[in-house]
C-alpha cells in the first residue's frame, strides 16, 4: 500500500457546442486557471499494476465579461432585446437593463477519483503513467453565465449534471529513503458539465508535487 498527498495547478479552457448561446458563452470567457490537491490511496497488483483511489478538490477560476441591454418588466423578468410591439396595457411597467459584468467565476468540485497505473523502478526513480476518472460528490458554482435569453444569469439557480472527470498523467518519483518519495505529477483531465441550456467541456492540463509514502 502507498499512501499520496498532492498540490498542484494549471490552465483551464472551456468548449461548447455550435448554437448561438453556445457562442457567446464562449465569448463571455477567458482562459482561466485550475487549483487542486488529491490524497490518494494505491494498493500494488502483480506486474508493476496499481489500483488506487481516494479524494480530489478541484478550483476552477474564470473571468466573465458581458455588456449589454434588454427590457425586463417590474420584477425584472426578462421581456426582450426590444419593447414588445403589442404591448397595450398602460399599467405595464418596462425597465431598460444596461449591464457591464466582469467577474471572475468561481467553481469547486470534491470527488472519488478511481485509477490505473503501471510502475516502472529504475535504481532511486519511479516512472508511473496512469489513467483515472473521478465521480463527482459535492460541488458549488458562484458567478454568471450567458442563459438561454442571451443575458447573464448566476450560475447558482442551475441544477448541474456533471459528467465523470477524466484524466490521463505521468508521475515521477524521486526516491528519498525506503517508504518516502518526491513525486511530480503531469496530467490533462476533462469535465463535462451540462446546465440544461448548453454542455460545457472544461480541459485542465495541470502539474502538480506532492510526497508518497508506502506502508
Amino acid at each position: 500500500w502507498t499512501l499520496t498527498m498532492l498540490f498542484g495547478g494549471g490552465l483551464l479552457a472551456s468548449d461548447y457546442g455550435t448554437s448561438d448561446i453556445a457562442a457567446q458563452r464562449l465569448e463571455s470567457l477567458s482562459q482561466g486557471f485550475s487549483l487542486s490537491s488529491h490524497f490518494g490511496v494505491s494498493y500494488q497488483l502483480p506486474k508493476g499494476i496499481q489500483l488506487s483511489t481516494g479524494l480530489e478538490y478541484s478550483h476552477y477560476s474564470q473571468l466573465f465579461q458581458w455588456s449589454g441591454q434588454y427590457i425586463a418588466d417590474r420584477d425584472g423578468v426578462f421581456v426582450g432585446r426590444e419593447i414588445p410591439s403589442n404591448l397595450q396595457a398602460e399599467e405595464y411597467i418596462l425597465i431598460v437593463k444596461d449591464r457591464q459584468l466582469v467577474k471572475y467565476n468561481s467553481r469547486a468540485f470534491v470527488d472519488i477519483p478511481l485509477a490505473l497505473s503501471l510502475r516502472k523502478e529504475i535504481s532511486s526513480w519511479v516512472v508511473e503513467p496512469f489513467a483515472s476518472v473521478a465521480f463527482n460528490i459535492l460541488d458549488t458554482q458562484n458567478g454568471y453565465a450567458v442563459n438561454e435569453n442571451g443575458i447573464p444569469q448566476t450560475l447558482n439557480i442551475y441544477a448541474y449534471k456533471l459528467s465523470p472527470k477524466v484524466g490521463l498523467g505521468l508521475d515521477v518519483e524521486r526516491r528519498l529513503s525506503e517508504s518516502w518519495g518526491l513525486v511530480g505529477r503531469a496530467a490533462y483531465y476533462r469535465r463535462k458539465i451540462g446546465d440544461g441550456v448548453e454542455d460545457e467541456v472544461v480541459r485542465t492540463p495541470q502539474m502538480s508535487v506532492g510526497l508518497r509514502y508506502g506502508l
